[in-house]
């Protein structure tokens, strides 16, 4: 992960271990600050995307531990907020949104603020992620977030988590004889 910067603080996390048993990742908060290094370990959920889940809000940093949020403060190394997302699937990826956040959920997608509190939530048909991994299943436009589920069924919604528009592909149902 690409190191992020909250005030005069340079952070970065690095993944210690995986425990497939536990079902939890197990990371390492490294902060520095004129030279001075200091580090806190923090455990979240296995299924915490490997990047794409820590932003700098401008003096703390902002955790997506799948569906836990976390405020970080590199200052003074506390985690001051948390809160749990009642959520179906895993988080994917969190993005910044004016003074809040919006989490690609692999079932939902949530507009949160910096108080932790979930704005709205949206989903769709199926699946937020496209087959093909190279394209990606959202893309962030000046007026709207677009959205393409597993069976390439297209949305539109606003930042107010308004579906504007949804063009449905069509699928062929097929079976193959075994």
């Amino acid at each position: 992960m690409k190191s992020l910067f909250v005030n005069d603080y340079k952070v970065d996390i690095v993944l210690l271990r995986t425990d497939v048993e536990k079902i939890e990742k197990q990371f390492r908060i490294l902060v520095e600050r004129n030279g001075q290094l200091k580090s806190m370990e923090i455990t979240g959920s296995y299924y915490t995307p490997d990047e794409g889940f820590a932003l700098s809000t401008g003096n703390q940093l902002f955790l997506m531990l799948n569906d836990q949020l976390l405020l970080f403060d590199p200052e003074t190394m506390e985690i001051t907020k948390r809160a749990e997302l009642d959520i179906l699937g895993t988080m994917i990826a969190a993005y910044p949104y004016k003074d809040d956040f919006i989490l690609h959920g692999e079932i939902e997608i949530l507009r949160v603020n910096k108080e932790l509190k979930v704005l709205w939530n949206f989903s769709g048909l199926d699946i937020f992620v496209r087959r093909s991994r190279n394209e990606q299943a959202i893309t962030f436009q000046e007026d709207r977030i677009c959205l393409y589920d597993f069976y390439e069924n297209y949305y539109e919604i606003d930042y107010h988590g308004t579906l504007k528009r949804i063009v449905k592909k069509e699928h062929e149902v097929g079976f193959r004889e075994i």
